[in-house]
């Protein structure tokens, strides 16, 4: 089984392209931490066989009882291992801490929740951290396949992808999940862009619908925009439509915010201001500059809203805040002076929101 050293690390750091002192890592490790605050007795675990360390055996059982279903219990051994006394920051650092951020942040994929922290924790460029991914990848081949955790070989995906820039070996990861939701509909975006792999339209639209079929809200959004734009075969707004409004159930904002563009303009749907407005409320209430703009817009003109002078301001100001030129022309404009604009100013093709 795979094991490191402070050693190991150091040189594997400098490999990459850099080096971390020690008391970065221990603050990290002390963050992930505290952001967990378990406590309780450890679950008990077998004794450590001949050729492992204590080190990567503890993380190993750690992984198992994830894979088992026991969350809290291999919670609790990640936190063993990143805290055990009398070994240096960078070695707790490799690999546990990697495999208990995973564990951390993967767990709501088990609810078809993919957050984008898993990316950001796991899958982070920073020298020390490609470092541990390096070293996940490299302790899961010492695993049998069967006794790797459910999501390893979407997880091994994206850090191909994002940490080591390696699309056509993060596509060939998705393809060993052939069942799994995320997996596959990694595989789908990648078939979709051409990366890593020959750009094929009409395969990536039958691998979202599959997803989608399963309940993933993130497919269900991306098989609208498919549809909507006639990617992988016709245009088709009002099936559009459909998969968007599955998506948005399941509370993704994005869904919303194409709702909103499709009630406005009438496309796959009848023209509806006021749930527009509904919509975009809650695109704009999650920071979506876009959707701040547009319900700015609404309340100033009285489009599905009562008119409200203060909130289209406000909500100008937030889509500004985050630098948008629309939202701060609309504060600068002579309709603050001479009377609050009409709908008809926002009728045309070019004032009217669009993907």
């Amino acid at each position: 089984a795979a094991s490191a050293s402070a050693s190991s690390v150091a040189m594997d750091t400098a490999a990459v392209g850099g080096t971390q002192a020690s008391g970065t890592v221990a603050d990290e490790v002390a963050a992930t931490i505290d952001r967990a605050s378990l406590a309780g007795e450890l679950p008990a675990v077998p004794p450590v066989p001949c050729g492992w360390s204590e080190q990567s055996w503890l993380t190993w059982q750690a992984e198992h009882r994830m894979d088992l279903g026991d969350l809290n219990g291999a919670a609790k051994l990640y936190k063993h291992v990143v805290c055990r006394p009398g070994i240096a920051a960078e070695e707790r650092f490799v690999p546990a801490l990697v495999g208990y951020r995973a564990y951390l942040l993967v767990r709501p994929l088990q609810t078809h929740v993919e957050p984008q922290a898993v990316f950001e924790a796991v899958v982070a460029a920073t020298p020390l951290q490609r470092v541990a991914a390096k070293d996940y990848l490299e302790l899961a081949q010492d695993v049998p396949t069967d006794k790797r955790p459910s999501f390893h070989s979407y997880v091994a995906g994206k850090i191909y992808e994002y940490t080591f820039d390696n699309p056509a070996k993060a596509y060939h990861h998705y393809c060993q999940q052939p069942n799994n939701v995320f997996a596959m509909t990694a595989k789908a975006h990648a078939l979709e862009r051409g990366e890593g792999v020959s750009q094929d339209l009409p395969l990536a639209l039958k691998l979202y619908e599959q997803a989608a079929e399963m309940g993933y809200a993130q497919a269900q959004y991306n098989v609208g925009n498919c549809l909507y734009n006639g990617d992988g075969g016709e245009s088709d707004l009002t099936r559009a439509v459909r998969f968007f409004k599955m998506a948005a159930k399941q509370g993704f904002i994005d869904a919303h915010i194409n709702l909103g563009m499709s009630l406005w303009n009438d496309a796959g749907i009848a023209r509806d201001m006021k749930r527009c407005a509904d919509h975009y409320r809650l695109g704009a209430e999650a920071g979506d500059e876009e959707s701040q703009y547009w319900l700015g817009i609404l309340y100033e003109t009285g489009q599905g809203v009562d008119r409200n002078h203060d909130l289209a301001r406000y909500w100008y100001q937030r889509a500004a805040d985050q630098g948008m030129g629309q939202a701060q022309e609309r504060l600068g404009a002579p309709a603050w002076d001479n009377g609050i604009a009409e709908p008809s100013d926002f009728s045309s093709d070019d004032d009217m929101p669009d993907w």
